[in-house]
């Protein structure tokens, strides 16, 4: 009976980021300033922050998630999405997470 209720929160906190998502990438009164790629990646954007605080899975592989939709919906190319791992203030952020 516990496992059937794990598996429904899960599903719920999985879903609502998904949602929220489609929410936002299909909002009729998008602002005319802003370009579709740009809305676009706000409706990816929040989904993940939205992830993040529900956290269905580990916030690495929602962030990893998060990237793939980015790549693979086509916002940003391939090498547009990676280029900012290429920093190296990226790294020392992550490094700072793995000492904590």
């Amino acid at each position: 009976m516990a496992d059937s209720k794990f598996n429904r929160q899960f599903f719920i906190h999985l879903m609502i980021p998904v949602v929220v998502g489609f929410i936002i990438w299909f909002f009729p009164w998008r602002p005319e300033e802003v370009p579709v790629e740009g809305w676009q990646m706000l409706a990816i954007f929040i989904a993940t922050i939205v992830a993040i605080i529900l956290k269905p899975l580990p916030m690495g592989a929602v962030a990893l998630i998060g990237l793939t939709v980015t790549i693979l919906v086509g916002p940003l190319s391939t090498e547009t999405a990676l280029d900012a791992f290429s920093g190296t203030s990226v790294w020392l952020i992550v490094l700072a997470f793995f000492l904590i």
